[in-house]
């Protein structure tokens, strides 16, 4: 089979933009790590760039002689695995084509967005413009607007919706139906600023193949409980305040009405402490995710990280935020009646939670 080309550009994608001044660009590793995937894997790796255009005229000959061995020796330091380098890139304020990821038909859209290029970026909406100022509006058709990360970023929202998180604290993330790619939050981002271009999608590796931020912190963590349990679609982490008092408790939360056992079939459990010979930067996320992933159950959807908070894992992402609001709710009613309370017994629990999970469940509507 002949192998695929694929076009990337490089100020703004495999480095950051730097308004012509090229020596200030700082690689972004997410990239470098896609563009060398694809070579690794036989494709042909095109890197096509518009640098030095507008000094060069428009002549693209002119603008490799200005820049082409030093474009070369910076590609070449960052380690980014390449076939050929092409000078010429047209220069515009939005990329209208429908091989660009992540293209969507939302026709009425596109021309809202390239109403807003035409006003912050005068005289680069010519399609061979020669400024070599970068446009400040350089879109691919809205970002990524697929059904995965609208539904990643409508969880995310509602966690601030329910109370369950403030600032920037806390994440969902989502899986695609074919568990290839994983769309999450970005790491600091407030949720009063979040939109649907902000959302990092990632391969199973870690690998961030779009979105212009970094993913969550705790994006490992996800990714473990991924690759461990294939009935897992999205997965929450938040701060609740009475999850949290519990998680920070080391202790369980029982099962002490019909309100935890409608959701849950026991108590939500505690984490193992992680060893303080697991505190590394590059692996604690993944120790985080193999504690979860050991205490975790189908049954019991939730886990407590001690210390920290809760982790909960749905079918989807709907389902993983309707399982996070419940723990908060079973937490603040377990912490209020207090430790005297004795739990729910075994068989109005599980018959509480075969109403709605069994096998012949009866609760709602057919």
């Amino acid at each position: 089979m002949d192998p695929t080309t694929f076009a990337v550009d490089i100020d703004g994608t495999l480095c950051t933009q730097t308004e012509g001044d090229y020596e200030r660009a700082v690689p972004d590793e997410g990239a470098i790590a896609l563009v060398n995937r694809l070579f690794d894997e036989g494709d042909r790796i095109v890197v096509y760039t518009s640098r030095y255009m507008g000094r060069a005229a428009g002549d693209p000959a002119a603008a490799e002689r200005l820049g082409g061995d030093f474009t070369r020796r910076q590609l070449d330091g960052w380690g980014v695995r390449y076939h050929e380098l092409r000078f010429g890139k047209p220069r515009f304020a939005l990329l209208i084509d429908d091989r660009t990821p992540f293209f969507r038909r939302d026709w009425g859209r596109i021309y809202e967005l390239c109403r807003a290029a035409r006003s912050t970026t005068p005289g680069v909406a010519a399609p061979f413009a020669t400024s070599d100022e970068p446009p400040t509006a350089a879109v691919v058709a809205d970002g990524p607007p697929d059904e995965l990360v609208e539904r990643v970023l409508r969880g995310n929202l509602a966690l601030a919706r329910h109370g369950l998180v403030i600032l920037s604290e806390g994440n969902v993330s989502g899986i695609a139906p074919d568990r290839r790619t994983v769309a999450i939050k970005p790491s600091g981002v407030p949720y009063d600023q979040l939109a649907a271009t902000d959302v990092a999608v990632l391969d199973l590796d870690g690998r961030q193949l779009a979105g212009p931020h970094r993913p969550s912190v705790d994006a490992p963590t996800h990714l473990v409980l991924y690759r461990s349990f294939p009935s897992v679609g999205a997965v929450v982490h938040t701060h609740s305040p009475h999850a949290t008092v519990f998680a920070q408790r080391r202790q369980p939360i029982p099962c002490l009405g019909t309100t935890h056992a409608d959701h849950f079939a026991g108590p939500i459990p505690v984490a193992r402490e992680l060893l303080s010979g697991h505190l590394s930067r590059e692996r604690y996320g993944e120790r985080v995710g193999e504690s979860i992933a050991e205490a975790l159950s189908p049954e019991v959807p939730a886990v407590l990280v001690p210390g920290h908070g809760p982790f909960v894992v749905g079918r989807t992402v709907e389902e993983a935020v309707e399982n996070a609001v419940v723990l908060e709710k079973v937490a603040f009613l377990a912490l209020h009646t207090g430790p005297a309370a004795t739990p729910l017994s075994d068989e109005l629990r599980e018959f509480h939670y075969a109403r709605r999970h069994g096998p012949e469940k009866w609760y709602g509507q057919k």
